[in-house]
């Protein structure tokens, strides 16, 4: 895949619009689309979460920055990172098989995804694993890569378990799932460390702050 893109936004229906980047976070500009985001309140200890999507303008680093509310984003046209969803349940979790997250690294490493960053999606344990590279790529495209390695490797991608939430299908572009940011505890540090381990010999855990996906 040889996509490269150069604008901060990848909505056609929004081309006259940015996300305002007021750092120079790597982190941060890992997520390329804004718009559609999703947001909540702190919740209270065991509380759900309650989501709200805001669709008026996308979502600004200084809002993320500022930490007054839990934030979600979808993936738009074009991504700078891959995200696999590891429920606290599956098999392919830590607690129930310590070498599985090594050989998803080992799946697809023909892509050149060699060292992930790993962090806590929710108080129950799941996990999002975050795959990022230097140039923006297909959405749907790599989705179709990372699904066909996964299974190949034997991996059973479904709800639960192990799922990839790119999308599969440009036409499904205008109703993609949003997902919490793992933002609140020191994530700039853990990317740093993250990205520099590529032996994939374990996980970085960083907890969340919020209790959703």
């Amino acid at each position: 895949m040889s996509v490269s893109v150069s604008a901060c936004c990848n909505n056609s229906a929004h081309s006259q619009f940015q996300y305002v980047q007021e750092w120079d976070d790597e982190f941060l500009a890992l997520f390329l689309h804004r718009f559609d985001y999703i947001w909540a309140n702190h919740p209270n200890p065991g509380a759900q979460v309650e989501w709200k999507t805001e669709s008026r303008h996308p979502l600004s680093d200084r809002l993320i920055r500022q930490g007054a509310y839990l934030y979600g984003v979808r993936f738009g046209a074009e991504t700078s990172y891959c995200l696999l969803d590891i429920d606290a349940g599956s098999a392919y979790h830590p607690q129930h098989d310590s070498f599985a997250i090594s050989r998803i690294a080992a799946a697809l490493e023909p892509l050149g995804l060699v060292s992930y960053i790993a962090c806590t999606s929710s108080y129950s344990g799941g996990l999002h694993l975050y795959f990022p590279f230097q140039h923006a790529q297909s959405s749907w495209q790599l989705a179709i890569a990372l699904a066909c390695l996964l299974e190949n490797a034997g991996f059973k991608l479904h709800s639960g378990q192990l799922e990839v939430f790119q999308i599969r299908n440009p036409i499904q572009q205008t109703a993609l799932s949003a997902y919490s940011m793992p933002i609140g505890y020191h994530y700039k540090s853990a990317l740093i460390f993250s990205t520099k381990c590529s032996n994939r010999s374990g996980v970085t855990l960083i907890p969340s702050s919020d209790n959703g996906n």
